[in-house]
């Protein structure tokens, strides 16, 4: 009885981790920060043509998923196939958006990206893990070749100083001494 009770309680275990990973990748927008090919780390790009490059996947019917992410090219896919640690895309579609990438640097990361995705076939599995830490979420997605494409939560290119001046801000509460204060709220 025992055996069957811990047995029971791994399957378990199990199935709620790989829902639990599942989770992390559906329904949430990721955005690239790069790709590792060859031995080579290619960082996003990010300036006036393209701020972010952001990645969906979310539910389509039944239990397939659709993916979605954009550079100069549009690039659609379909699974039915998840698991906690892979994916395989059925079908992958691209298309060229009307808005062309005249930054050569866009142009080069968009032709990796691309060819990152494209190079499988539909019976070839994606790898991915994901990692968090205080909030902070990394998702790597590892192709046949053994190249990566690496994802965060937010966007990777945020520009924090500039945020940080443009911006109005308020005092809502402040720390003293271990003690939170809320600022006083008049209309």
């Amino acid at each position: 009885m025992k055996r069957v009770i811990l047995t029971f309680s791994f399957t378990t275990f199990a199935l709620f981790i790989c829902h639990a990973q599942q989770q992390e990748l559906i329904e949430n927008t990721s955005y690239v920060s790069g790709l590792n090919i060859d031995g080579v780390m290619h960082n996003a790009p990010s300036n006036d043509e393209i701020e972010n490059i952001a990645m969906y996947i979310g539910p389509d019917e039944g239990s397939c998923y659709n993916f979605n992410t954009h550079i100069c090219h549009s690039m659609s896919g379909y699974s039915c196939n998840m698991t906690d640690t892979q994916f395989i895309f059925e079908s992958i579609a691209v298309t060229t958006m009307e808005e062309v990438c005249d930054n050569p640097e866009n142009t080069e990361f968009d032709g990796l990206y691309l060819s990152f995705y494209e190079a499988h076939t539909p019976d070839e599995p994606f790898n991915y893990t994901i990692e968090t830490n205080d909030g902070d979420a990394t998702l790597v997605v590892t192709n046949k070749s053994g190249y990566t494409a690496t994802y965060v939560n937010h966007p990777p290119n945020e520009n924090f100083q500039q945020i940080l001046v443009e911006n109005t801000w308020y005092l809502t509460q402040m720390n003293v001494d271990g003690v939170m204060h809320n600022t006083p709220y008049n209309e």
